[in-house]
């Protein structure tokens, strides 16, 4: 998961907008009020683009095991180069309002880089276990239709017991636990 450097806040209020000195004048507080909307306005263009690109039939979340490697890194540059336009277009009426703007940016980018994470990790391993588990059903299959061969037998054995290797280090097995599992197999 990734962590926004410190110079961010973790939250974010519309009510750490710059507070306009009160006047006469109702211009100043139709400016703030103008550019809270303007942040909710950005706020909803994100939400909505992550629901129409990572939902969508072709987007992040349709990708499945090995198909996900790298895919968060090309989602989250186009996000960000998508944000960044809106904010271009948008335009604030103060610099704390800009700056709000770069902050909901990144917190959102945070978000929904952590669950791309968790997704994309999640398929990988599942991924990895499949791989796993089809390479020792491999073995055992070589080994039965060369039952007559002892060499075959031998080197699918030894195939299987490498593989059960790699299993416990997916998995976390202990030594107990990986003994058990090349005795059972």
């Amino acid at each position: 998961m990734i962590k926004l450097d410190d110079t961010y806040e973790k939250t974010y209020s519309l009510n750490k907008i710059q507070d306009y000195k009160e006047s006469d004048d109702d211009s100043f507080l139709d400016q703030k009020f103008l550019d809270k909307i303007k942040l909710l306005e950005l706020s909803n263009i994100i939400d909505k683009w992550e629901k129409e690109i990572l939902f969508a039939p072709n987007g992040f979340y349709s990708f499945k095991g090995k198909n996900i490697e790298n895919k968060s890194k090309e989602f989250i540059s186009e996000l960000k180069s998508f944000i960044d336009s809106k904010i271009e277009e948008i335009h604030f009426n103060s610099d704390k309002s800009r700056e709000a703007a770069f902050i909901i940016k990144n917190l959102k980018i945070e978000n929904i880089y952590n669950e791309m994470y968790k997704y994309e990790k999640l398929q990988i391993k599942d991924w990895n276990i499949q791989v796993l588990t089809d390479s020792l059903n491999s073995a055992k299959q070589k080994a039965v239709l060369y039952k007559d061969n002892l060499e075959v037998i031998e080197k699918s054995l030894k195939n299987a017991i490498a593989v059960f290797s790699l299993f416990a280090k997916q998995e976390h097995w202990s030594e107990k636990m990986l003994k058990q599992q090349k005795k059972i197999y």
